[in-house]
């Protein structure tokens, strides 16, 4: 059992508001309850991202928990031990990315439209997915994409609403290398193109649509 199966286990058995109590919020607040939910239900529990309520960074909530749980000091610091080392392989390992190819190019669109929209173009993997596609061999992996390419086009129907009909996918599996698939899923050639190649035309005024959207966040 893990570390977060072990947490998970025993608080269901106590009160939220009062298990944080225990760990020292004298007042838990609607947020304390959801900061305890979000981690609890996070396999790496929450440590992956960076939070900070004034009283517990991420390692001193878990660490805080598993002694008010009972759970002993040497198997919370030994679980919190494996979960790093699971997020630093992971930061290491490169994340496909699926990009949809439509042959966009700009004309009326207004930018921000397409800025909302810009996550249309991609096919996301989630993190259980991701974990499944890591420990298969590079040609599963392929046709485990393939399978994701042919099911993405079935649920549009082949149309990406603002952005036009699908035309291909571009499925980036390493730094410059890429394979380039049909909407059935079938590869038809290997590529140093990337997602970022195929989006060159998504441009305003001399600047690329990405940077604009980031800027817009700032």
């Amino acid at each position: 059992m893990t570390l977060q199966q072990e947490l998970a286990l025993r608080a269901a058995h106590v009160d939220e508001k009062e298990l944080l109590r225990l760990m020292g919020y004298s007042r838990p607040t609607q947020r304390h309850c959801q900061r305890l939910r979000a981690v609890l239900a996070d396999p790496m529990l929450g440590l992956s991202v960076s939070a900070f309520d004034f009283r517990f960074g991420n390692r001193a909530f878990i660490q805080a928990l598993g002694q008010v749980l009972g759970i002993n000091r040497a198997d919370v610091r030994e679980g919190l031990r494996l979960i790093c080392q699971k997020i630093e392989t992971e930061a290491q390992r490169f994340k496909p990315v699926i990009q949809v190819d439509t042959g966009f190019k700009r004309t009326t669109q207004p930018i921000f439209a397409l800025a909302a929209c810009e996550h249309h173009r991609y096919v996301l993997f989630s993190p259980q997915e991701l974990d499944h596609y890591y420990a298969l061999p590079v040609a599963e992996r392929v046709r485990l994409v393939s399978e994701k390419v042919r099911q993405h086009y079935q649920q549009c129907q082949g149309f990406l609403g603002i952005w036009g009909y699908i035309q291909r996918y571009i499925y980036q599996y390493e730094d410059a290398l890429s394979l380039v698939l049909l909407p059935d899923g079938t590869i038809i050639e290997e590529t140093s193109q990337t997602g970022d190649n195929i989006g060159v035309s998504l441009q305003h005024k001399g600047k690329p649509l990405n940077a604009l959207i980031s800027a817009s966040e700032q």
